[in-house]
């Protein structure tokens, strides 16, 4: 390998992290914002619904468990918009790697 083609390699790696990182991190930014969006739904309904129990109900449900829903479980929403592309994508990431098991193991490979 010559000194110019490492140059070249080394520029390519750049580029590509620097590609992979502006978009990465807009990415990251429209599921972090759709999880917010998400998060404030939700606790607007428990919120507009915590209005309208009836008095009955009020003795069955505490305080403490209306600011349990809001404050974590409403939470939850936000850290599953992270991990909701992998939904679809394990699936297919796991047909792709027994393919490839197959490909180039044959039937024992699997």
């Amino acid at each position: 390998m010559t000194k110019k083609e490492a140059y070249m390699y080394a520029l390519a790696i750049v580029l590509c992290s620097l590609f992979a990182a502006t978009f990465q991190h807009s990415m990251m930014l429209y599921l972090y914002h759709m999880g917010m969006k998400i998060r404030v739904a939700a606790c607007t309904v428990i919120y507009r619904k915590s209005l309208r129990l009836s008095k009955s109900a009020l003795v069955d449900t505490t305080v403490g468990q209306m600011v349990n829903l809001i404050s974590n479980d409403v939470g939850r929403f936000e850290q599953v918009m992270n991990h909701a592309h992998q939904l679809w994508l394990a699936p297919l990431e796991t047909i792709v790697v027994l393919i490839l098991l197959y490909w180039y193991v044959g039937f024992t490979g699997m």
